[in-house]
């Protein structure tokens, strides 16, 4: 049986299952084939048969990884310049590929124009972006707006956190609107910048190139 795919190797590949184990377990992950197809095909046959699958590259962004499920789902989410990058070379279809993610840099969505992906709009700072980058490529724009609304889905077990999504005051204004009105400092290359209770999004933390972007300086002060 043929069925494992090790994930240190970035080219698809199988090992024997019987094969001898190598290399230190905290030095190396491995992910089984058939497994994922497994819960795949049980997912596909506990939901409507109009209900579309979509992979989140955040769950394993390895490009072995997003090939495999690339090709077994109808859609893949991305939320850096670094996994559309990685989906990209791995076969997804554009039109099935959607940009989310509040941290998007500026030149993020002109890389997402000119890829032509789906764009999930998290505050109303990405739409002059998402215009200028279409007017520069002579290209559409493809987005739809992401709303964190005041209520909650009682049937649900996940809320969307503060960040996600365009939050709305009932009936009012959006609230990254009132705050564009406020007066802050600028800020400017080589200022510190605090976080408080960044909790597991701390750097020692956090998986290494999490969402594609670079390595961050971290110390102790």
């Amino acid at each position: 049986m043929t069925d494992w795919l090790v994930l240190t190797d970035p080219t698809p590949r199988t090992v024997p299952t019987h094969a001898p184990w190598r290399g230190s377990p905290s030095t190396t992950m491995a992910n089984c084939w058939s497994a994922a197809s497994h819960c795949l095909s049980w997912l596909r046959a506990a939901l409507p048969a109009a209900v579309k699958l979509r992979y989140a590259m955040e769950a394993n962004p390895m490009p072995a990884v997003v090939r495999f499920m690339a090709g077994r789902v109808e859609g893949i989410d991305v939320a850096s310049a670094g996994e559309l990058k990685v989906a990209l070379d791995a076969g997804a279809n554009p039109s099935e590929v959607s940009f989310a993610g509040p941290g998007k840099r500026d030149p993020e969505p002109v890389q997402a124009v000119a890829a032509g992906v789906l764009v999930n709009v998290e505050s109303m700072r990405e739409l002059p972006l998402l215009a200028a980058a279409a007017q520069r490529l002579g290209l559409p724009a493809r987005m739809a707006v992401r709303v964190n609304p005041d209520f909650e889905l009682k049937c649900s077990g996940m809320k969307m956190g503060a960040g996600f999504g365009i939050p709305y005051f009932p009936g009012e204004t959006p609230l990254d609107l009132l705050a564009s009105r406020m007066a802050m400092p600028r800020g400017d290359v080589g200022d510190l910048a605090v976080v408080f209770q960044s909790g597991a999004y701390g750097a020692s933390s956090s998986p290494h190139g999490f969402l594609g972007h670079p390595a961050v300086v971290e110390v102790l002060v």
